[in-house]
């Protein structure tokens, strides 16, 4: 199974106009994608996605071709899967670093 490292980071924000303000307000980021409950803004080398629910620290990412491959090999190497969407999950590895894994 190949994971790759892409520039994708999510967090979760309980109040997202809050988040709002300050990513477009305080820090200038103009959103490329604008949805109920999600931001997107391209920062320079990362994309920030920000997700209004449960509050959580950046999560970083990876990218593989499978995304049922990689949760079955990630489950069977020790790793606990926190969330699942259609194509992609966060998990949790062995030290207790969250990531997030989405299929190609």
């Amino acid at each position: 199974m190949k994971y790759t490292t892409n520039d994708d980071v999510a967090i979760g924000v309980e109040n997202l106009e809050k988040a709002i303000a300050f990513y477009e307000g305080t820090l200038g980021f103009k959103p490329s994608k604008a949805e109920p409950g999600l931001r997107v803004y391209e920062t320079g080398v990362l994309t920030l996605y920000v997700m209004e629910g449960e509050a959580h620290p950046p999560v970083p990412s990876f990218t593989v071709p499978c995304l049922h491959d990689a949760k079955r090999h990630l489950m069977e190497n020790g790793c606990t899967v926190l969330v699942e969407r259609d194509k992609s999950l966060y998990f949790r590895d062995p030290t207790g670093v969250v990531w997030d894994v989405i299929e190609e």
